[in-house]
């Protein structure tokens, strides 16, 4: 499932760079979606201001099918969407879902 699907060795790699660039920022709580990634992406920014990360359904990525698509299919979707707002793909969301 793609919301389990973890950083890549490089997605890691960014993050703590991230982190360690926004180290003496004044951050206060650290909110993210749900999702494996990116929770991954974030924690490193909250373990170095000892906060918890905040997950919010909210803040999830859009579905665009309720299968996965291959990058073609993917880019032909994403451009449908933006000519379309009411396209949606089987098991997907349109762009007025995403906005309600």
């Amino acid at each position: 499932m793609d919301s389990e699907r973890p950083l890549s060795p490089q997605g890691r790699r960014a993050a703590e760079r991230l982190s360690e660039q926004l180290r003496a920022e004044p951050i206060g709580t650290v909110f993210s979606s749900p999702y494996r990634r990116a929770l991954e992406t974030v924690g490193p920014i909250a373990s170095a201001h000892a906060l918890a990360v905040v997950a919010s359904d909210d803040l999830r990525e859009r579905r665009l099918s309720s299968s996965t698509l291959a990058e073609p299919a993917f880019l032909d979707a994403i451009r449908r969407a933006r000519e379309d707002p009411d396209f949606a793909l089987p098991g997907g969301e349109s762009t007025n879902d995403v906005l309600r």
